[in-house]
């Protein structure tokens, strides 16, 4: 049997899908990139590696992260957990707020 969640976050569509087999239950996360809207980027990262002098090849091996990943981090296509955010921070030496963009306050 095969189940397909699926939710939207950020602009990025999330399917979770469930293969049950017997007493097994397989999930695989799968993101798919969203659209996001003109200017409607997140995180900061790309600046900041760039104001550092550093390449997204650098992070990439400093978090163990594959470089497509970092790649879809700096260009906004898919957002960091929290948790990946705060490592980046510190490798960066940069307070975590500095790697987000303020948000429009209305």
């Amino acid at each position: 049997m095969l189940k397909v969640y699926i939710c939207s976050l950020f602009n990025t569509t999330i399917y979770t899908f469930r293969y049950i087999c017997g007493h097994r239950i397989l999930k695989i996360n799968t993101m798919v990139k969203g659209n996001p809207k003109s200017g409607d980027k997140i995180n900061r990262i790309k600046e900041v590696l760039e104001e550092q002098g550093r390449t997204q090849r650098w992070l990439a091996k400093e978090t163990d992260k594959a470089p497509g990943t970092v790649a879809n981090f700096c260009n906004n296509l898919t957002q960091p957990h929290l948790a990946d955010l705060k490592e980046i921070a510190l490798l960066l030496n940069v307070n975590i707020k500095d790697l987000l963009y303020d948000t429009p306050v209305k």
